[in-house]
């Protein structure tokens, strides 16, 4: 099963790779550089994650941002986050029965 972010979801009836772009750029101003949910305080930043530490829970949020050797970039990526997180669930599901994991 592969992950696809519901925005992208009529793009993968597109079939160019123009039209691909297209919907990558109309998504461009819709990115995520920052996380703030006020009711598990303050967060911790790191390059591309947001971390908050709320009682026994850790909330871990992946954004938009782009690092490369320890550099945060400029430029930000649509999806990135969605994508990320939808690996990380696929990753969480394939190994529950080796490993207890977050989910």
């Amino acid at each position: 099963q592969i992950f696809v972010p519901r925005a992208m979801s009529s793009m993968m009836t597109k079939t160019t790779e123009e039209a691909c772009k297209a919907t990558i750029k109309e998504y461009l101003d819709i990115t995520l550089p920052d996380c703030f949910i006020p009711e598990l305080g303050e967060a911790k930043q790191g390059k591309v994650r947001d971390i908050y530490f709320a009682g026994k829970n850790v909330v871990m949020v992946t954004n938009d941002r782009v690092s490369a050797f320890d550099f945060i970039l400029p430029n930000l990526i649509p999806f990135k986050g969605q994508v990320l997180c939808g690996i990380s669930e696929w990753a969480f599901q394939e190994t529950k029965d080796i490993v207890p994991n977050a989910l």
